[in-house]
């Protein structure tokens, strides 16, 4: 008897394309600032965006590790094929269906996560204390796209 194998869609070779890219962006940034070890970065933001804690460059690899492991442990959800259960009862006759956009939802959620992270990179090595960082409101708007992406989707999957 042979497994079933299943098929990866268009759009998640996109994304998934991306996402590795860009995590690979993201390293080689880290790398880059990283050649300067004297330079004084922020290592937290308060609430408004301002920073209230600084080290070195050598905290931004904590930031690629936490990055690196929250997108490789989407990754291993959508692999297992572990069917994760919101919005709507999974049952025999819409199993496949949710799966199939369960792994794209997973997918846009590793692309936000990425962006996520890249503006908490970007603000914290562009950083001016006379300046407000307000690409941090577009972290609100980034984590809420695959949820809304995911109800869409399954609004027309029978029960």
């Amino acid at each position: 008897m042979q497994k079933h194998r299943r098929k990866y869609s268009l759009f998640e070779k996109i994304i998934d394309s991306i996402v590795l890219l860009g995590l690979i962006t993201f390293w080689c940034i880290i790398w880059r600032v990283n050649q300067n070890p004297d330079q004084n970065l922020p290592t937290h933001f308060n609430i408004q965006g301002t920073a209230d804690s600084f080290g070195n460059t050598s905290h931004l690899y904590i930031l690629g590790f936490i990055n690196t492991f929250l997108i490789l442990g989407l990754y291993f959800l959508k692999w297992r094929n572990i069917p994760l259960n919101f919005g709507q009862e999974i049952t025999k006759n819409n199993k496949e269906a949710i799966m199939h956009v369960m792994r794209k939802t997973v997918s846009i959620f590793a692309l936000s996560i990425l962006i996520i992270f890249g503006i908490i990179l970007y603000e914290t090595i562009t950083y001016k204390s006379s300046q407000t960082p307000y690409l941090f409101i577009l972290i609100l708007f980034c984590i809420k796209v695959p949820v809304i992406f995911y109800f869409i989707k399954t609004q027309n999957i029978k029960q």
